[in-house]
């Protein structure tokens, strides 16, 4: 029995070397598992905060460009109420000198119907004469 005894407490030992050195290699296992599972949280959460700021920065950009075009699109109505301004300006003038013509030439006609009063053109005939008499002298 002594045997068995003996023999026993060097299964015993045995399996408890091999139990020993079975839950180090656990243990170490489970650091490399823990170091690698802190690396990538480690670089998911910088993947995260760059992804982050970027989406800032982009909806930064974003919100600039629509100010800009916002006050690009006002100035565009701006100028285009401008020239429509302008265009309506021309045509009433347009009308307005159109209508004007009308009445000049309405006058004009009124008065060669009317005819000319025989004085009315001596003044400019004595002027005239005097004018090629003058060139004809060589003055």
């Amino acid at each position: 029995m002594a045997t068995q005894a003996s023999m026993a407490s060097e299964r015993e030992a045995s399996l408890k070397t091999k139990l020993e050195t079975e839950v180090e290699k656990l243990r170490k296992e489970n650091e490399e598992l823990r170091r690698q599972v802190e690396e990538t949280t480690s670089a998911q959460q910088t993947a995260a905060r760059k992804a982050a700021d970027e989406l800032a920065a982009a909806k930064r950009d974003l919100a600039e460009s629509k100010q800009k075009a916002h006050a690009s699109n006002s100035d565009l109505m701006r100028r285009l109420e401008n020239a429509i301004k302008q265009r309506n300006d021309a045509r009433e003038s347009l009308t307005m000198s159109a209508e004007r013509v009308k009445e000049l030439e309405a006058e004009n006609k009124k008065l060669r119907e009317a005819g000319p009063p025989a004085e009315a053109h001596r003044p400019a005939r004595k002027y005239l004469a005097s004018k090629a008499t003058s060139a004809l002298s060589g003055q």
